[in-house]
C-alpha cells in the first residue's frame, strides 16, 4: 500500500512548486487586503473586530502552512487548512461588502476556477462542494441572526479612506470670525 505522500506526488506532480507559488500569492493577497481593509475601516476597527481577528487567524494559518510545505511535511493537511482559511477570508470579504447578498459572491466561483487551473479538476470539484457548504452555512447564520448585519457608525467621518480629513465642519476654518479666524 502506498503512503499518502506518494499518492500526493503521483496525483499532483510539481505539487510543492505550485503550492509554494500559491502560498506566496495568498500571502501577497492578504497583505493587499490589509492595506485596503485598514484604509477603509481604520475609524471603526472596534466595530469590526471579529472580522479582523478572523482574517488574522487566516493569515497565520496560511503562513504556518507555507512553513510546513517548505519542510515537505503535512502537505495534504496544509492544503486543507489553506482551503478553509481562504474560504473564511472570502466569506469575510462578502460580509464586509453586503453579507450573503453581496455582489462579490463570484469570488467563490473564481476561487474554484483557480483551484482547477493550478491543481486539478478533481480538487476543483471537491472545492466547489466545500464552497457551496461554506456559503450555505454563511447564509443560514446570517438569516438566523447569529451573524448580525454589518452596520457601521462612522460618526462625523466620511466612510472613505482617510475619512478624517473629509469630516464635517470641525476640520474647516470658519469664515465669519469663528475659531478659525477670517479668511
Amino acid at each position: 500500500m502506498k503512503s499518502l505522500a506518494e499518492i500526493v506526488k503521483w496525483t499532483l506532480p510539481e505539487y510543492r512548486e505550485r503550492h509554494v507559488f500559491l502560498v506566496r500569492l495568498r500571502l501577497a493577497i492578504f497583505l493587499g487586503f490589509w492595506a485596503i481593509y485598514l484604509s477603509f475601516f481604520w475609524d471603526v476597527l472596534e466595530q469590526v473586530w471579529p472580522t479582523t481577528v478572523t482574517v488574522l487567524i487566516c493569515f497565520f494559518l496560511t503562513g504556518l502552512s507555507y512553513y510546513q510545505v517548505m519542510r515537505d511535511r503535512w502537505l495534504v493537511g496544509s492544503f486543507i487548512i489553506e482551503l478553509l482559511s481562504d474560504l473564511a477570508a472570502i466569506t469575510v470579504v462578502l460580509y464586509l461588502t453586503g453579507g450573503p447578498h453581496s455582489p462579490y459572491y463570484t469570488v467563490y466561483v473564481f476561487y474554484v476556477l483557480f483551484v482547477g487551473v493550478f491543481y486539478s479538476y478533481s480538487l476543483a470539484a471537491i472545492c466547489s462542494v466545500v464552497v457551496a457548504l461554506c456559503y450555505a452555512l454563511f447564509l443560514l447564520l446570517c438569516l438566523s441572526g447569529t451573524i448580525p448585519p454589518l452596520i457601521l457608525d462612522y460618526g462625523d467621518n466620511a466612510p472613505l479612506p482617510g475619512g478624517r480629513c473629509c469630516a464635517g465642519d470641525r476640520h474647516r476654518p470658519r469664515r465669519n470670525g469663528g475659531a478659525g479666524g477670517r479668511l
